[in-house]
């Protein structure tokens, strides 16, 4: 069964784990009982996300269709609690108060578990967001994760619901738990989970922080790790962890059967390239410079040398040419087109925000780039007529990666105008109506054309996954969906022969993991153990 780290885990006192996977193509909430091998799935739970238990562990309560929702455990009637005008409910935590606090696209909220309309406690904005809530006992004050970088570099915040009080616990983590043994837990960019105990009444941590367990991923604002009040510890392991801790992104060759290639190069700190129209050469970002590798030959020469912030490289139609995002002389970042061998490089696309160019239609006419960040929208450059750029779409969230189909008809792009980020299609180079490729309430990255336009390829929580397409009555449909397989790290681009990726990944590739679900009952024990005696 392959589970769902960046829909959250929850653990129940009595040893039961709550978990989202897909059933018959919806994500479902899953429950896995104390000394139960398999896995249930919940009845009434499709298109569920972020699971989180009650107090005593008898419901369950989860986002779907853009609603707070609660099931009894071991099944029964769904019961909504709160309706978030179609927005996405993300990651929840259920007080011992009858209070239950969650985050969304706009900021933490807080409703009665009997349900009710929600109240904003904490205002997010574009560039800084508010995730993993947690409710200390209580109920006066609220734990959470908060990056002033939209989802980089997360730190643990602290906010008093009485006084408005707001505050830093700790510069670097995620997921904050609060035990029963007077801890508070979080997962850190290292790969493990940090504690450190807890004042309640001063809402302070009152020691340094120790790692106390191994081998967790680190998938900033995901949920990754739960802890019950008696000590069952549930956490994704596997190739999530953070780059830092594995070394760097390695670049690789992901086949269409699963098979890796691991390329003669060093790892990177970077996670993005693409392919020459002729697959022979890919183009990559190396401390924030463009880099190129021959896969023929081997050749492997350093494109960029002035300048700073270069990333996105995008072939040319015709290869001559690599396009990138870099600093310009505003300060913002703008669209710069190299000449492939010499570097030299001019300015293409000048507007106010950070642009980085996305794809060419097949015939080079358009560009296509993204700029924002708050939020990014999708433009198009007509190459040929000289006109200025003009937007594609441009809405109040985000689109960003795209990819022009082989018969330069359609766009598919990656979109959170749901609140989670998913793949969609409209016509091109005018946008008509959307046309959902990925599953509604799962988050999906990236979006690569088949050569053959059969088949759109994108990721969904570390599985490649293809939607079958054709026409009906002549527009776009998806005519099913499969899993191609798994893979750890960062799918970028899709090699002309359509067999094969672009593939980053964290650490060595060739032995890299999928990410697992980990349940260890009576943890408390080895904090212990780990922590010492009186600590």
């Amino acid at each position: 069964m392959q589970v769902d780290p960046q829909s959250g885990v929850s653990a129940a006192p009595n040893g039961t784990v709550a978990f989202i996977s897909n059933s018959e193509g919806s994500p479902m909430v899953f429950t896995r009982l104390a000394g139960q091998v398999g896995a249930t799935a919940v009845a009434g739970t499709e298109g569920a996300a972020w699971p989180a238990f009650s107090p005593d562990g008898e419901w369950i309560a989860f986002s779907a269709d853009g609603q707070l929702k609660k099931v009894p455990t071991l099944g029964g009637p769904v019961v909504p609690l709160a309706n978030a005008q179609g927005t996405q409910l993300w990651a929840k935590h259920w007080g011992d108060n009858g209070m239950i606090v969650f985050s969304a696209p706009a900021g933490l909220y807080i409703v009665p578990d009997v349900g009710g309309d929600p109240e904003m406690i904490l205002e997010a904005s574009p560039i800084n967001t508010l995730r993993d809530p947690f409710l200390l006992p209580g109920g006066g004050a609220v734990m959470f994760s908060e990056s002033a970088t939209g989802f980089a570099d997360p730190s643990i915040g602290y906010l008093d619901l009485e006084s408005g009080e707001k505050k830093t616990l700790t510069p670097s983590g995620a997921g904050p738990v609060w035990i029963p043994t007077g801890h508070v837990l979080w997962a850190h960019p290292s790969g493990s989970l940090f504690a450190a105990p807890f004042d309640l009444d001063a809402g302070e941590l009152t020691a340094p922080a120790a790692p106390v367990h191994d081998s967790v991923a680190f998938l900033p604002f995901t949920g990754v790790h739960a802890i019950s009040s008696t000590g069952t510890t549930a956490a994704f392991t596997g190739g999530t962890a953070s780059a830092a801790n594995q070394g760097g992104w390695q670049p690789a060759l992901l086949h269409l059967d699963g098979s890796i290639t691991v390329l003669p190069i060093q790892p990177t700190d970077h996670q993005d390239g693409s392919f020459s129209a002729d697959g022979r050469r890919i183009g990559y970002t190396r401390a924030d410079h463009i880099w190129t590798y021959d896969l023929e030959i081997g050749r492997h020469p350093q494109l960029t040398n002035d300048g700073s912030n270069h990333h996105d490289p995008l072939w040319s139609p015709d290869g001559s040419r690599l396009l990138y995002g870099a600093t310009g002389a505003d300060g913002s970042v703008d669209v710069f087109v190299a000449d492939a061998v010499s570097g030299e490089s001019e300015v293409l696309v000048d507007m106010p925000g950070d642009a980085y160019p996305r794809d060419f239609s097949p015939d080079g006419k358009y560009l296509v780039f993204s700029i924002g960040p708050t939020p990014y929208d999708l433009w198009t450059l007509d190459l040929e007529s000289g006109d200025p750029p003009r937007p594609y779409l441009d809405a109040d969230w985000n689109e960003n990666r795209a990819q022009v189909s082989p018969d330069g008809r359609w766009l598919a792009y990656s979109s959170n105008e749901t609140g989670m980020d998913q793949i969609y299609v409209r016509s091109f180079p005018e946008p008509g109506s959307r046309i959902d490729i990925s599953e509604p309430g799962a988050s999906a990255s990236d979006v690569f054309w088949a050569p053959d336009g059969n088949v759109i390829y994108y990721g969904q929580n570390g599985i490649l996954k293809a939607a079958d397409v054709g026409l009906e009555d002549g527009t776009l449909a998806v005519t099913g969906r499969r899993e191609v397989g798994p893979y750890a790290g960062v799918v970028r681009d899709i090699h002309p022969d359509g067999d094969r990726f672009l593939l980053f990944s964290l650490g060595d590739a060739s032995t890299a993991t999928p990410t697992r679900l980990v349940v260890i009952a009576n943890w408390f024990s080895e904090l212990k153990a780990r922590l010492g005696e009186g600590n």
